[in-house]
């Protein structure tokens, strides 16, 4: 199958923006479970005297976490679809730029985050591969695996936990100590979610600049822009 250079720089950037607001939700979503943290532990010391209060408190909170919640959610979904088409174009780009003996497709780049336990391990050997051939498309084999690409598997795969333990936790917690067990594991999730968006943004970055500072190969088509 040939493939086709097509520049990546207009994709980063659109991607970057939606990992940009993410992060900024990430930040925003910390507060909004810090006050309902604050507000868990003032119902377990509610009294007829406070408890009007309270109740406007839980409502504020429960406001403030839905107004993050809903955007936070259809912006995840969003990156989701983005970063598919980012990675596919990368692993197609390093085809056209002479890469050879590459394991992965730019399909099942994509395509492994969507299988059960080889989802745990298979995309990152996937974008490993799409960065040793974008940084040399003729030598990539001989090129260690980056520090990068680890640390951000790494967050990954935390990020996935957590995110997945809190949904599960929510569905079934009533109780005032199941409601903040349930509020610490989604800050977990956001503190790493929050490093985790911003190191992505770097390899998008650095992706991009690998794959732009060599020449398409003379049997290739000139060099695509993306849409802007």
């Amino acid at each position: 199958m040939e493939y086709t250079y097509r520049d990546l720089k207009a994709r980063t950037t659109w991607l970057s923006g939606l990992l940009y607001a993410q992060a900024t939700l990430d930040v925003a979503s910390l507060f909004t479970n810090h006050a309902e943290r604050d507000v868990l532990h003032r119902i377990t010391d509610m009294t007829a005297e406070n408890a009007e209060a309270i109740r406007a408190a839980a409502e504020r909170s429960d406001f403030w976490q839905k107004l993050v919640a809903y955007p936070q959610l259809a912006l995840l979904l969003l990156t989701f679809v983005l970063a598919g088409m980012w990675i596919y174009r990368a692993a197609a780009n390093v085809r056209a730029l002479g890469a050879t003996r590459l394991e992965y497709t730019p399909g099942w780049s994509v395509g492994w985050y969507a299988v059960p336990f080889a989802n745990l391990i298979k995309p990152f050997h996937a974008m490993n591969e799409i960065w040793r051939a974008s940084r040399d498309p003729r030598g990539w084999e001989a090129l260690p695996t980056p520090p990068d690409l680890r640390v951000w598997w790494g967050l990954w795969l935390a990020s996935c936990i957590l995110g997945r333990a809190a949904m599960q936790m929510s569905l079934h917690a009533e109780q005032v100590g199941e409601l903040l067990d349930v509020n610490m594991v989604q800050t977990a999730s956001n503190l790493v979610s929050l490093p985790l968006d911003l190191l992505f943004v770097h390899i998008l970055i650095r992706i991009t600049g690998m794959q732009s500072g060599h020449p398409v190969p003379a049997d290739q088509p000139p060099a695509l822009p993306e849409p802007a």
